[in-house]
């Protein structure tokens, strides 16, 4: 939820200073370090993702209070929702609370998200009062914005709140307007309206249950359930969806079983356990749902399955229960020995019920007296705070008003002697200033003239390295074929030609990329591409790079599809080109080469993949950077220039695509090309 906010403010319209340049080139790199820090910890490597961002705040360039500010609110987020551990959550708080009062350059939305787990963590441990006073100020902070679209999570967090209070009816108000935030603004993406819409309605439908109103609770399952299911339709089976859509059917199973619909309640049932009851689901929400189902066994009178269920409940609370889940499962021990006429048993396990039910519902007569009853207490609060302040500013005014009538006398007296000196003085400056500027004028040309010279040296030196790598390619395929003609004298006529035809697609190609360099200079280059088949592509590329890779003994495997792209032919064949001329140079003799290929709704995405040397991990992230010193010899000594990836993310990322890699030390390397199929 806490992203959402980020996401929800970053299109909200504010008043902001003009940036320099260097402010420009700071949030820039402040913004790769952040999208390369969630890579590593969707991939779960979180010491790793830790570890960078320790060292990212230790360099120069980011030592500065607007990167310590989003690095402390991004550990903060991460360590609530992602670690559950409110103490790093509240060292890394505080560790940000000074920088959002002393850099005025710090985005609101840290300062909410700020005060969101503030009044989160105070809700935790029942500070009530604590946590009403941080909404209250997101709130003041939300109004200042005005923009009615970015008050979402506001009503969702505070509904949460009344919640944890058990105050029914004012947590499902707040939840009914997120939905018609939701449903009101046009600039949610399609997949996040979806997302929230589903958490809303299946919050509303627990909040009816909880009310007793069983029929609405249903209809809002019901709507959360179509959210979901329009989200795995659209966007695909993702972990996440398949994990809400099981908690949303598990709780529309237990209204049902309320509602004595017992065959429809076992169905949804059963369907919400075997999906959530596996590792990286959501099993805590299945052990729920197992006893609800232990229930449904119990009112069938079916009580080998209900005693099979129980006791897979009780081998599970250890780890995955909480008072909860105990309390419920003493409620349907007791009702189950009370069936079989087990009174004593029966009356044990509801001593037990009424004990655990005590402890949850116990909350500290001292909080609930400090508790405010509604949040518009705060708006009284600040208006009498207000109100005392503009008394105590009108004093300050009057007094500071006196002091400057004293000070102005003085000042006059002052001002006539200084203007007199000053003319004095002016009349000797004028002819100096004159002349520096004059010397600063010649200064500012001279310089001029050496930094354009500089970079027309700093340009011609890096064309000259990118023909030297581009051209590499095409001329060693071009002088093996030759050879390959010259010395081969058992060649059909039919195996002649077809050499010759690929000596001349490789020469095309290189006079393509000569006419690219002429006029990189000129005007910037249109991107001409057209519906092209990519299989014959990739069956040109195999033939050159097979001359090359028989040298090394290895074998080249293309497994790819036919299909109509719209793309640049010479440009791609050129990017195919270098990631194969690639897997020969840093592969070992004797090995494979695959080419791969996959479509998918959107895209068409290749593979390569050899059983190389594979790329050490302080190389990875300077892979596609030009001129980045990471250029190193092939297994067989062959030379690399450092330029071939820059060039081939250049050209996929101009037809739309995107470029990346996998790989393994001593395991070898798999870099993928995704194209847009239109």
């Amino acid at each position: 939820m806490l992203f959402c906010v980020i996401l929800i403010l970053a299109g909200c319209s504010e008043n902001k200073p003009v940036k320099k340049p260097q402010d420009t080139y700071i949030d820039s790199c402040i913004k790769v370090v952040f999208k390369t820090s969630d890579s590593l910890f969707n991939a779960m490597k979180y010491d790793l993702a830790m570890s960078y961002l320790d060292s990212i705040a230790n360099t120069t360039s980011f030592n500065n209070q607007k990167f310590l500010a989003k690095k402390y609110t991004y550990m903060a987020t991460l360590s609530f929702n992602l670690f559950k551990d409110n103490i790093k959550t509240a060292a890394y708080l505080d560790s940000l609370a000074p920088l959002l009062t002393s850099n005025e350059s710090v985005e609101v939305s840290q300062k909410i998200i700020y005060n969101i787990l503030r009044g989160k963590i105070a809700a935790q441990k029942k500070d009530y009062k604590v946590a009403y006073t941080s909404y209250y100020v997101i709130k003041r902070m939300l109004d200042s914005i005005n923009d009615p679209c970015v008050f979402n999570a506001y009503y969702n967090n505070l509904g949460d709140l009344l919640w944890q209070q058990k105050r029914w009816g004012e947590a499902l108000f707040n939840w009914k307007r997120g939905v018609e935030i939701i449903n009101s603004c046009p600039d949610i993406r399609e997949a996040d309206r979806y997302s929230q819409l589903q958490v809303n309605y299946d919050n509303i439908g627990i909040l009816y249950e909880n009310l007793n109103q069983f029929d609405s609770a249903v209809v809002y399952y019901k709507k959360a359930l179509d959210a979901s299911d329009f989200s795995i339709n659209k966007f695909g089976k993702t972990r996440y969806h398949l994990r809400m859509r099981a908690v949303i059917i598990g709780n529309l199973g237990g209204t049902l079983l309320k509602l004595k619909q017992i065959d429809e309640a076992e169905k949804l049932l059963t369907e919400s356990i075997k999906i959530n009851d596996q590792k990286t689901y959501e099993q805590r929400d299945a052990l729920l749902t197992k006893i609800k189902l232990a229930e449904v066994y119990l009112l069938k009178n079916n009580l080998n399955d209900f005693n099979k269920l129980t006791k897979e409940v009780s081998a599970d609370m250890h780890e995955f229960g909480g008072l909860v889940a105990q309390m419920r499962l003493a409620k349907i021990n007791e009702s189950y020995y009370n069936k079989i006429g087990d009174y004593k048993n029966a009356n044990t396990f509801l001593k037990l019920y009424h004990s655990l039910n005590d402890s949850i519902n116990k909350i500290p007569d001292v909080l609930v007296k400090e508790e405010p009853n509604r949040i518009e207490e705060y708006e009284e609060m600040e208006k009498i705070h207000e109100i005392a302040l503009m008394q105590q500013q009108n004093k300050t005014r009057n007094i500071i008003l006196y002091v400057a009538i004293g000070f102005l006398f003085m000042m006059l007296l002052i001002i006539f002697l200084v203007k007199r000196n000053q003319t004095i003085t002016n009349r000797q400056n004028f002819e100096l200033t004159r002349l520096n500027k004059e010397n600063e004028l010649a200064n500012n040309q001279l310089s001029e003239s050496l930094l354009s010279l500089q970079q027309s040296y700093d340009d011609n030196n890096r064309i000259l390295k990118t023909v030297a790598h581009d051209l590499r390619s095409p001329i060693a395929g071009i002088m093996s074929l030759v050879r390959l003609i010259k010395h081969d004298e058992e060649l059909s006529k039919t195996e002649l030609n077809e050499l010759i035809d690929l000596v001349e697609k490789s020469s095309d190609n290189a006079l393509v990329f000569i006419e690219d360099l002429l006029l990189l200079n000129n005007k910037p280059e249109t991107l001409v591409k057209s519906k092209i088949d990519i299989l014959p592509v990739l069956e040109s590329c195999v033939q050159i790079a097979t001359v090359a890779a028989n040298t090394k003994n290895q074998h080249i495997q293309l497994n790819a599809t036919s299909q109509e792209l719209p793309i640049n032919q010479p440009k791609i064949w050129r990017v195919i080109n270098n990631l194969l001329s690639n897997a020969i140079k840093f592969s070992n003799t004797n090995t494979v080469i695959t080419i791969k290929s996959k479509t998918t709704a959107n895209s068409y995405i290749i593979s390569i993949t050899d059983q190389g040397i594979g790329i050490p991990d302080e190389l990875k992230s300077k892979m596609f950077i030009a001129y980045s010193g990471v250029g190193r010899s092939g297994t067989k000594g062959e030379a690399s220039f450092g330029l071939g990836l820059s060039i081939s993310k250049q050209i996929i990322e101009a037809h739309g695509g995107k470029i990346w890699f996998n790989s393994e030390i001593d395991k070898g390397t798999t870099f993928f090309v995704e194209l847009p199929l239109v």
